[in-house]
């Protein structure tokens, strides 16, 4: 979904900013008479979960309350505490002129008291750059090359890539500044791990082999060695997809979709190796010789500020 953007005015004393292209639109609220209300002074609060929207990037929180009575003598459900992309914080009581009396949470509850809210995620406003994309109903297909970013700080972690030879591989995997760096090295194919047919869709819980596009064959993306950057495994490229067993193959996981649903363009994943079961999750850590960051797998499917998140961009 887009809008249209205008450019700041002033018209009639009314001011005209700018307006949003819109990534995602997501709504919800909590329960009605088991609202988690929490009590502090002469107020309550409540911390609501947004989790299950995937958002990428804190999203423009629009809150209001619900309830069976009195609501309408409270302050505080508009304003919105401690934003993020997984959630926030709302404070209410009484406003000062309807009662003098602390809120309690039963009370609240026996009120049915509830916060309603939508959140409104931009990937781009005019002006200021960001690297959230938008939410896409494309299907990701076995066959098709894509582009992988990472989520490190907001989707600022670079681009899966092919750079320098590999000690005891093909090529050392790290991430660039653009998925271009050089002819191919930013490209990936997906391959079925599973002999799932080309031209048919990808499915979160898959396992799937990536070749990198560099020179036709960069190889497939691989663990190799431990990890000299603090992690569990390097990885590099291998010349098969099959050089040990599990090292070039990767389980599709996702925080929001169920297995067996269609993986999106730009869907927030992570990538798990399969060598002996579990071979860490695909991860960026530290600064790399001659590229942004380098690859590794870490133990922990979150390890610091989206390190560990990916997402397939058309090219």
């Amino acid at each position: 979904m887009t809008t249209t953007t205008a450019p700041n005015q002033t018209t009639n004393s009314t001011q005209v900013t700018t307006v949003l292209t819109v990534a995602k639109i997501a709504s919800g609220r909590t329960q009605p008479g088991a609202t988690n209300w929490q009590q502090s002074n002469d107020y309550v609060y409540v911390d609501v979960d947004t989790s299950a929207a995937g958002f990428a990037q804190t999203p423009v929180y629009v809150t209001s309350i619900g309830g069976d009575s009195n609501h309408f003598g409270t302050t505080g459900a508009s304003s919105v505490y401690s934003a993020t992309a997984t959630g926030f914080r709302i404070f209410i009581r009484w406003e000062k002129d309807y009662k003098t009396t602390a809120i309690t949470p039963e009370e609240a509850n026996g009120y049915k008291w509830h916060i309603n809210w939508i959140a409104i995620e931009p990937f781009s406003q005019q002006g200021q750059g960001t690297s959230t994309q938008p939410s896409s109903t494309t299907a990701l297909i076995y066959g098709k090359t894509y582009h992988i970013q990472n989520g490190y700080a907001n989707w600022g972690g670079g681009y899966l890539d092919t750079c320098n030879h590999a000690a005891g591989n093909k090529y050392d995997v790290s991430t660039a500044n653009t998925p271009t760096r050089a002819q191919g090295t930013g490209t990936w194919k997906i391959v079925s791990a599973s002999g799932k047919q080309n031209g048919t869709p990808v499915l979160v819980g898959d396992n799937i082999y990536l070749q990198n596009q560099y020179q036709g064959d960069g190889g497939y993306l691989d663990t190799c060695n431990n990890a000299t950057t603090g992690n569990k495994y390097d990885v590099s490229t291998a010349n098969t997809p099959t050089r040990a067993q599990g090292t070039g193959t990767w389980k599709i996981i996702s925080s929001g979709k169920q297995n067996g649903t269609p993986v999106l363009l730009n869907d927030d994943i992570y990538l798990q190796n399969q060598y002996q079961g579990d071979g860490g999750y695909l991860d960026t850590r530290n600064q790399a010789t001659g590229n942004k960051y380098d690859v590794s797998t870490s133990n922990t499917k979150e390890r610091d500020n989206g390190s560990t998140h990916w997402r397939f961009i058309d090219l």
